[in-house]
């Protein structure tokens, strides 16, 4: 029994690793312009050109680069040169004995020996701060298709019902305006027609807050494009 759980564990994580390595990043932002794109992918794209956030990535990438090559060339911190400008290196031939212990120019080389493995450590580490900022870019990737379709469907659904809220809202004034000329003219109690206020106003709320639901949505879906949702769109 604890060989076949084994076994099975180990085909579950066999796959697993095998769908993670199969992901292109590159096709989580579909490229290509924006008129040729869904809306839904639109909006992606533009959200991935726009947000501030995404720049952060890029940067780190272009930082853990230059990390790289700052490590990889530091051993030649070991290799110096300097040069003796006195009286005796510039006119040897007055000074013939003392120019022997002043020469014009110093080159040598100290190279400790833990220095290369120093090197090809500090060098690997970087590499691999290298690999966690471009495995973040993926990340930033992921997030920002994820949040922006979630945002969008979010506010689509929000939408639908707010008008669904609007147009019962309007049906309840509709109904209250008779009520009220019912009660005017005597043919309803004060109770019939005090229920038909509250109505109105309990759909009005609905409708009040419907409408600022959708309208919060939106504010946090323009805030990743960077511009107005209907901009956005007609793109």
């Amino acid at each position: 029994m604890v060989n076949k759980l084994f076994i099975m564990s180990a085909l579950v994580v066999s796959c697993f690793v095998s769908v993670a390595q199969n992901v292109d990043y590159n096709k989580i932002i579909v490229p290509g312009s924006p008129s040729s794109l869904s809306d839904e992918e639109k909006l992606v794209q533009l959200a991935w050109k726009n947000y501030p956030g995404n720049e952060i990535a890029y940067r780190q990438i272009e930082a853990a680069d230059a990390e790289v090559n700052l490590k990889r060339w530091s051993w030649l911190n070991n290799f110096y040169a300097q040069g003796n400008m006195n009286e005796f290196t510039l006119n040897p031939e007055k000074y013939p004995n003392q120019s022997l212990y002043w020469p014009k120019y110093n080159v040598g080389v100290s190279l400790p020996f833990g220095t290369i493995m120093k090197v090809s450590q500090e060098t690997r580490k970087a590499k691999e701060e290298r690999g966690i900022a471009e495995a973040n870019l993926d990340r930033q990737k992921l997030f920002v298709r994820a949040t922006v379709l979630g945002m969008y469907h979010d506010y689509l659904s929000l939408v639908e019902i707010y008008k669904i809220e609007k147009q019962a809202s309007d049906d309840a004034d509709d109904l209250f305006k008779l009520e009220e000329q019912k009660f005017q003219n005597g043919e309803i109690t004060l109770d019939k027609y005090n229920a038909a206020m509250d109505n109105k106003n309990v759909k009005k709320i609905r409708t009040i807050t419907a409408e600022n639901n959708f309208a919060q949505v939106k504010l946090k879906l323009e805030e990743l494009l960077g511009m107005r949702l209907e901009e956005a769109l007609a793109k």
